[in-house]
């Protein structure tokens, strides 16, 4: 058997270091009767951390045989006091309101513990601010209010995905001229690789919201399940591996999911509704162009790829492709053939 050795660190690079520092927070105890296959006989630890400030960490656990150290695995983790009160007071304002706002109380619950199971990222869970806003919608329900009725901006929304049992973010902005009484166009945005439904508004400038402000639309950008999800198999054959098939489907529906609350909680105009996609978020814009032709007045493309055969489909979109010749990441060859394509069809 093995034992292992377990500490909160954080690590800061100095101005002109070469090399991070690493700071130990606190040492968490040494354990023994670790096994010799993790994979089948996985270790756990318990680790008393009362007296360790709320913040992010790295919980670093190293595996040593005798003295001599095997290996170390560092994980990043957050820590927040009181974290079982909060949980336990959201999940009862949750079974008290409107099933329109629940899963705006229950996201942080929900995301936290899948997190905490190895489903998702850390990253994709902003604690202070998610528990926050959770708290808010909290007490607009205890006062019978709707907290984004009348509301324009940028907005972050949540709705249950029921067949992934999962609540799922998705991001909006409305400009500030918005009114019920016309319609107003409205902008899927899909996200890259690795990306979150944060994208359109926090990189490339954050010139899509401005862009939205000025002209008088509306943008709602799903995370399309995960940061992988890849939107769908469109019209091709689904993957043979049943996780990333689950994974596609579940993918396209949070699309489409979001799409459909869009219009439900906004007047659009269902003649001017436009799905614009980077990277994977092209391919797949591409993919569901070809599954659902008729919802689209336009598309978007950026640096994509697509099936060429498909194009016949959504032959009376018109579309605006754009892409790099020196991407390193997506060829330029996939849009140039998804463009020719088209070009051969008489519209």
């Amino acid at each position: 058997a093995l034992s292992a050795r377990a500490a909160l660190i954080i690590r800061s690079t100095a101005a002109g270091a070469s090399a991070p520092s690493v700071q130990i927070i606190k040492e968490l105890g040494s354990f023994d009767g670790v096994s010799r296959d993790l994979r089948e006989s996985p270790f756990a630890m318990d680790f008393d951390v009362h007296d360790v400030a709320d913040g992010r960490y790295l919980l670093r656990v190293e595996v040593l045989d005798s003295a001599r150290t095997l290996g170390s695995v560092v994980l990043p983790v957050v820590l927040k006091k009181g974290l079982d009160e909060t949980v336990s007071r959201l999940e009862s304002a949750a079974q008290r309101a409107p099933e329109s706002l629940r899963a705006e109380v229950m996201y942080p619950v929900d995301r936290m513990r899948n997190v905490n199971r190895g489903r998702l990222e850390l990253r994709t869970l902003d604690v202070e601010q998610d528990f926050a806003a959770a708290e808010a919608a909290a007490a607009a329900v205890k006062a019978r209010k709707d907290p984004f009725a009348g509301r324009t901006g940028d907005l972050k929304r949540h709705y249950l995905l029921e067949s992934a049992h999962e609540v799922m973010p998705y991001r909006l902005y409305v400009p500030t001229n918005y009114t019920p009484s016309r319609p107003f166009p409205l902008v899927i945005a899909l996200h890259g690789l690795g990306a979150t439904e944060d994208s359109f508004f926090d990189s490339y400038g954050k010139k899509l919201p401005e862009l939205a402000e000025q002209r008088g639309y509306i943008i709602a950008a799903p995370l399309g399940y995960r940061v992988d999800g890849g939107y769908g198999p469109g019209v091709g054959a689904p993957a043979a591996d049943p996780v990333a098939r689950t994974r596609g489907d579940a993918s396209e529906q949070d699309v489409m999911q979001v799409l459909a609350l869009v219009r439900r909680h906004y007047t659009i105009d269902e003649s001017r509704i436009y799905l614009i996609g980077h990277s994977m978020g092209a391919i797949g814009s591409w993919k569901i162009a070809a599954k659902y032709p008729d919802l689209w007045a336009a598309l978007g493309l950026f640096s994509g790829q697509g099936v060429p055969s498909t194009v016949e489909r959504f032959r009376q979109i018109p579309e605006f492709v754009v892409h790099g010749d020196a991407d390193p990441t997506v060829s330029v060859a996939g849009s140039r053939a998804m463009v020719e394509a088209m070009k051969t069809l008489s519209v």
